[in-house]
C-alpha cells in the first residue's frame, strides 16, 4: 500500500485472529476513503464492513472485546472504468445503496477535487449522490462531516427518508428525477454517467431507469460496480 490506492480499488483482507478457519480466508472490501494525491505522505485507509455472516460476524464479535487485531492486506485491485467514464461526462450520478457509499465516496472525492477552484468545478460538471440507507445513523458511516465537505464543493446530495421508517423508495423514479434536474440545470446536449452500487435489486432498478432513458435518446452512460464474487 506504499504506494496509494486509485478510487474503487478493493482489498483482500484476512483477519487470522478469529478462528483457525479464516487463516487462509481472504475477503473482498472496497477502500471506503478517498485516495491520495500524487507524493502525499499520509491518508486515511477506511474500509466499511458490515456484519452478516460467517466472517463479518465473527469480526464484530472479535471487536466487542478487542481493542486491535492484527490483519492481512492483498491489494489494491481494481478497475479505473467507472471514474474514468465519469470524469468524460459533463453530469456525474452515482447512486448507492447501503454500504454501497463505500464505492461511491471515494469517487465523489476525486471528482470534486479535481481542482481547487469550486465555481471552475461547479461550471464544469454537476456532480449528484442518490444514498439510500436502512437506517438514520448509517450516515455516520463515512460521517456528515464529509458530506457537508463534500456539499460546499458542489455534490447534489439526495439522501431519501431511511428505509426501515418509509420503506424502499422507488429508485428509478429518484433516478431519472435526479437526470431530469440535471437537464434543468445544464440545458442542451449534455452526457450523463451514472455509477451504481448496492443490493441486486436497487442495481437493477437503477440500471434499467437508464436503459429507458437512452432509449428515449439521452445520452447517458451507466457502470454497475457489483458486491459478490
Amino acid at each position: 500500500m506504499g504506494f496509494g490506492w486509485k478510487p474503487s480499488e478493493h482489498v483482500f483482507l484476512t483477519v487470522s485472529a478469529l478462528a483457525r478457519k479464516h487463516l487462509i480466508q481472504a475477503h473482498p472490501f472496497t477502500i471506503a476513503s478517498a485516495a491520495p494525491e500524487h507524493e502525499q505522505e499520509h491518508a486515511w485507509f477506511n474500509l466499511v464492513i458490515r456484519a452478516m455472516d460467517g466472517f463479518t460476524r465473527d469480526l464484530v464479535t472479535y471487536a466487542k472485546s478487542h481493542e486491535t487485531v492484527t490483519i492481512r492486506l492483498d491489494g489494491p485491485y481494481g478497475s479505473s472504468h467507472a471514474i474514468d467514464m465519469l470524469r468524460t461526462c459533463d453530469n456525474a450520478v452515482l447512486v448507492a445503496g447501503g454500504s454501497g457509499i463505500a464505492v461511491a465516496y471515494p469517487m465523489l472525492w476525486s471528482l470534486l477535487h479535481r481542482t481547487t477552484d469550486v465555481e471552475s468545478m461547479r461550471s464544469k460538471q454537476n456532480v449528484t449522490l442518490i444514498w439510500i440507507v436502512n437506517q438514520a445513523d448509517h450516515v455516520d458511516w463515512i460521517g456528515t462531516s464529509r458530506l457537508d465537505e463534500l456539499k460546499e464543493l458542489g455534490l447534489n446530495a439526495i439522501l431519501p427518508p431511511p428505509t426501515a421508517e418509509a420503506g424502499r423508495p422507488d429508485v428509478g423514479v429518484l433516478v431519472r428525477d435526479a437526470l431530469d434536474g440535471l437537464a434543468t440545470v445544464n440545458p442542451g446536449p449534455a452526457s450523463t454517467g451514472v455509477v451504481i452500487s448496492g443490493p441486486d435489486g436497487m442495481n437493477r432498478v437503477a440500471r434499467n431507469a437508464c436503459a429507458q432513458m437512452a432509449w428515449e435518446g439521452r445520452d447517458v452512460k451507466v457502470s454497475v460496480e457489483k458486491f459478490g464474487w
